[in-house]
């Protein structure tokens, strides 16, 4: 296998069809840990004083769907990436609305800033293997190799 990695070692790059597949396998680990997240947001939502509910159901089908389709990629079913990237950039999305609300609530204290900042490293982690995979999806597109559900 022929992969070059950059980015303190988290970036594969796709020069063949064994690093495209190894990068979209890759692209599983962080679906399932942003749906383990997206579970426990959920669940915490659920747990308020006043839960919105609209947030717990969405944020449970969220993680629902992240952790099916996690343990499909890493089987090497590499068709559902696309659908990955999409629920992965949702949740992204509301998490990053979360947190602004978060730290609006907090009065802008610099301990809430600094904890809102070490909530994203994970995420960003996560967002770079789930572009390498994507990456690697689309060589194996390009290059017409089978892709499977």
């Amino acid at each position: 296998m022929a992969t070059k990695t950059k980015l303190f070692g988290y970036w594969i790059s796709s020069t063949d069809e064994d690093s495209a597949k190894e990068a979209v396998k890759m692209a599983g680990l962080p679906a399932l840990v942003m749906g383990a997240n997206a579970a426990l947001v959920s669940l915490t939502t659920l747990f308020q004083p006043t839960p919105n509910l609209t947030i717990v159901a969405w944020c449970a089908t969220i993680a629902l769907l992240l952790i099916i389709l996690a343990f499909r990629i890493r089987a090497g079913n590499s068709a559902w990436l696309p659908l990955v990237l999409v629920l992965f950039s949702a949740f992204l999305g509301a998490s990053a609305f979360s947190s602004y609300i978060g730290w609006t609530a907090a009065g802008n204290e610099p301990i809430s800033a600094a904890q809102i900042i070490t909530g994203w490293i994970v995420p960003l982690i996560c967002m770079v293997l789930v572009v390498a995979g994507f990456k690697g999806w689309l060589w194996l597109k390009t290059n017409g190799s089978k892709r499977t559900f």
